[in-house]
């Protein structure tokens, strides 16, 4: 008897649903990248490791042109790296003497290590979702690119100072963008704007996670053993991580859509360097 329940299990590639009609992306990716590593041993028992990546990483994704065939494959930065990364770890036992008897015990086996992180943000893609709507299917709803009035550059949408003085205007809309064009004899239906993807960078990213720690021997009868104290501290320094929407995610936080009153404004930070 033919049965529509063991059709997952007859596809030609398992895994893969049975409604797919796509095998292949039609989307490229690029990257090219400067790695630099530097491993140094200096005295009083200090080690140093650095890193250093300079990149750049380009994908073909969806942007809407007002002219046939007006959604093409653009190759714009990618929103998924940062174009420089530093990283430093490191470790020291402090130079503390050797005090003769029981002393010897607190003072000898202390060490400080930590791992430093210092990145760019990532580029971002600014929208206006009142844009493209005579185009349907064009681009994703609500993603359609917003709109350099005439003059504007992408250097005039962008702030200046650091980003704790900039949590409620990272970008600049005072004379910047203009509403999308409308097209068409009803002057309802709207198209798609001349924005780049991936033309302006979020906030840079700074962490400290640093540790001390205390090793001790002690002798036992039997055999020997190692006692450890040890505190960690992550983000020592308090260094907030702030958190900015990337284009084509979820559309909860509109900092980027020109359209709306909250555009420009960091309202969270994140927990970790992704």
């Amino acid at each position: 008897m033919f049965s529509l329940d063991n059709v997952p299990l007859r596809v030609q590639y398992l895994g893969i649903s049975p409604l797919a009609t796509q095998y292949i992306t039609d989307a490229t990716y690029k990257y090219n990248a400067l790695e630099v590593t530097v491993r140094k041993q200096l005295p009083h028992s200090v080690q140093l490791q650095a890193s250093y990546t300079w990149d750049r990483a380009f994908t073909s994704t969806p942007y809407g042109i007002n002219t046939p065939p007006y959604n093409i494959l653009q190759m714009a930065p990618s929103t998924l790296y940062h174009p420089e990364r530093f990283v430093l770890s490191y470790t020291w036992n402090l130079p503390l003497g050797h005090p003769a008897g029981f002393l010897d015990k607190f003072v000898d086996g202390w060490s400080l290590s930590g791992v430093t992180t210092i990145q760019d943000g990532t580029p971002l893609t600014i929208i206006d979702s009142r844009g493209g709507t005579v185009f349907y299917g064009s681009v994703s709803p609500g993603y359609a690119p917003a709109q350099l009035c005439p003059g504007q550059t992408i250097a005039n949408a962008v702030t200046q100072g650091s980003v704790e003085s900039r949590l409620n205007n990272y970008f600049n809309n005072v004379g910047v963008f203009c509403p999308v064009p409308v097209l068409g004899s009803d002057g309802v239906g709207t198209g798609f704007g001349n924005i780049g993807q991936g033309v302006v960078m979020g906030p840079g990213q700074q962490n400290w996670d640093m540790s001390i720690a205390k090793t001790t021997k002690v002798r036992g009868i039997h055999e020997d053993a190692t006692l450890q104290f040890r505190a960690e501290f992550f983000n020592a320094f308090n260094h907030p991580i702030f958190s900015m929407p990337e284009v084509l995610n979820e559309k909860t936080n509109p900092a980027l859509d020109v359209s709306n009153a909250n555009f420009g404004k960091i309202t969270s930070t994140a927990v970790n360097l992704a």
